[in-house]
């Protein structure tokens, strides 16, 4: 059912924004954090991040609060589906966070770039 979410999201900015709206995003977190199944939170991510990624972004306010857990997956998650999909979904929001004027230096300051070249250098030592 998720997916369906996802699919609907990625076909209609209005449908996506009624979904936000419908806190979608607090209860994708919500899977996300109680799954200990891997396809379960590959599919949660993904989802979280056909969520904010389409034109005309989403309100920033409709999608901040998935910011901990992106750097949360980013820093914890072994899994490279899992890590392209929670760094995809923190790029777009921050986007939309930059484009609107929001208030999100806290971001700027965390080490989450190093985290993602840290994440890239041990994957390319895997291939």
């Amino acid at each position: 059912m998720i997916r369906c979410l996802g699919d609907l999201a990625e076909k209609d900015v209005d449908w996506r924004d009624q979904a936000l709206k419908a806190n979608a995003v607090r209860y994708i977190m919500d899977i996300i954090e109680k799954s200990d199944e891997t396809q379960v939170i590959r599919n949660a991510t993904c989802v979280l991040s056909t969520l904010v990624q389409k034109k005309p972004l989403p309100k920033f306010e409709l999608v901040q609060e998935a910011i901990p857990l992106l750097f949360k997956l980013i820093q914890q998650t072994q899994d490279l589906e899992i890590l392209s999909n929670a760094a995809w979904a923190l790029f777009h929001i921050l986007d939309a966070s930059r484009k609107q004027n929001s208030q999100v230096n806290s971001v700027y300051d965390t080490n989450i770039c190093q985290d993602l070249v840290a994440h890239i250098k041990f994957y390319s030592n895997q291939t």
